[in-house]
């Protein structure tokens, strides 16, 4: 559970929001439920702002299934960042595609 992407992240400066955790937490817990029983382990590693508290909550309200509710504004990604992204998932699903239907 690293948070150094946040936006407020004084090292890393990536900008992810809070929005964007919350939508890869859902990510991780589907894909717990569907391939591992609904288990996972995570450790907190990483962000040093005073974001912080606020990530983590979220975090572990979506692994509870419980709703927290808390939200940034949203910010925009320059658009280089959303096809250096797609190209990236892209080379992943390509790469993982032999083990797991993707």
């Amino acid at each position: 559970a690293g948070f150094d992407p946040h936006r407020e992240e004084p090292i890393t400066r990536l900008s992810f929001t809070a929005n964007a955790f919350s939508w890869m937490y859902d990510l991780l817990v589907e894909a717990s439920e569907r391939f591992c029983e609904g288990r996972m382990i995570v450790t907190l590693e990483g962000g040093y702002g005073p974001f912080l508290g606020n990530l983590v909550t979220l975090a572990v309200s979506k692994m509870a299934g419980v709703e927290y509710g808390f939200e940034e504004p949203e910010s925009k990604s320059p658009s280089w960042a959303v096809e250096e992204f797609r190209r990236t998932l892209n080379k992943l699903r390509d790469a993982l595609s032999p083990y797991w239907d993707l």
